[in-house]
């Protein structure tokens, strides 16, 4: 446990709600070191999966409420699509004019078609007065449909872990650019993404290139202005609740500076100085301010915060490619300055 989770501890005990929309691997490494603080609400529609889920949730140390619920944009009976490999089946149809580009492309070959009764998150969720803190969605292609059947369960979220393509890997789904305009006009921030590339069929053994920008996995917190009219809203109580759920999440992905940001923004809906402390820890943790200044110490800075999140942070948090150990490749590969 870090010194900020320790610390949070000693202030509050609730429990952060994670809502897993396609969860049938379990709980990924960064939750996994929290799950004893973690209440798990999940869906997965295979009764004999579901029960396999909730073991894994609950051998973890969390809390668990799964779903036997397939979940999307409306309530309603919907047409599944099951391929050759079940991880790339969905309730949208393949789209194998592009697919058919790259060497894998009899995964998403339709084996079987059937009726399939889904549900929204909003439904659901109100039959058992949830709220959850904390929404990742990997579905295929129907990120922005769950997104849009869970609009007023958004309104108490703070935190988005989201899959979002950038071209159409399946009929009529929704791109990058409407699943961010969307989640923007709710309040959130694109804080960083996991991009995956694909390699064409043609040129899959041409070596030093990555291929084509396919997908990513996005990551979001509310914004600091939202999150303050949100807590103005709540009683002291409350507000305090909230705000160490949120820094605990920030914590688990090693985003020590939108812990400041948090906590400066929101300073005086507060009487005390309970969260003083881990405004220092947090400061502190930032290895930039540690160096003495000169031409390249950003640069140095990344690497060496690089190879510390490799070493300590989840295996969510991701290398941007003009930074760090990436950054220097890309310096001498392409005489950046």
């Amino acid at each position: 446990m870090s010194r900020i989770q320790k610390k949070i501890s000693e202030i509050s005990k609730d429990r952060i709600v994670y809502c897993d929309v396609g969860a049938r691997g379990g709980l990924s490494i960064e939750w996994k070191r929290v799950a004893t603080s973690l209440t798990v609400v999940a869906y997965e529609p295979e009764a004999k999966a579901a029960a396999v889920l909730k073991q894994s949730i609950t051998s973890e140390g969390a809390e668990a409420k799964v779903y036997k619920d397939a979940v999307w944009s409306s309530n309603g009976v919907y047409p599944f699509y099951e391929t050759k490999s079940g991880a790339c089946s969905s309730l949208l149809v393949p789209n194998a004019t592009f697919i058919d580009n790259f060497p894998f492309a009899e995964k998403f070959d339709i084996a079987k078609e059937w009726a399939f009764e889904v549900k929204t998150i909003d439904a659901t969720l109100a039959e058992d007065y949830i709220k959850i803190d904390f929404l990742k969605i990997d579905v295929q292609g129907g990120t922005l449909d769950v997104l849009t059947g869970a609009s007023e369960t958004l309104e108490s979220v703070f935190g988005l872990n989201l899959e979002a393509e950038f071209v159409s890997i399946y009929q009529g789904e929704s791109l990058f650019g409407d699943i961010d305009k969307y989640v923007r006009s709710k309040g959130f921030v694109l804080i960083d993404l996991r991009p995956t590339y694909w390699r064409r069929k043609y040129s899959k053994n041409v070596s030093g290139s990555r291929g084509e920008l396919i997908y990513a996995d996005l990551f979001y917190l509310i914004d600091p202005d939202v999150l303050y009219r949100r807590l103005k809203k709540l009683d002291q109580v409350s507000r305090r609740s909230l705000l160490t759920r949120l820094i605990r999440c920030c914590d688990i992905y090693g985003l020590n500076d939108w812990i400041v940001n948090y906590v400066e923004r929101t300073r005086d809906l507060f009487d005390d100085d309970e969260f003083t402390g881990i405004c220092s820890i947090a400061k502190k943790g930032k290895m930039l301010s540690r160096l003495p200044d000169f031409k390249y110490r950003h640069f140095l800075g990344n690497i060496l915060k690089d190879i510390a999140d490799q070493l300590h942070a989840p295996s969510s948090r991701t290398i941007s490619q003009d930074q760090g150990i990436a950054g220097m490749k890309r310096h001498f590969w392409f005489g950046r300055k």
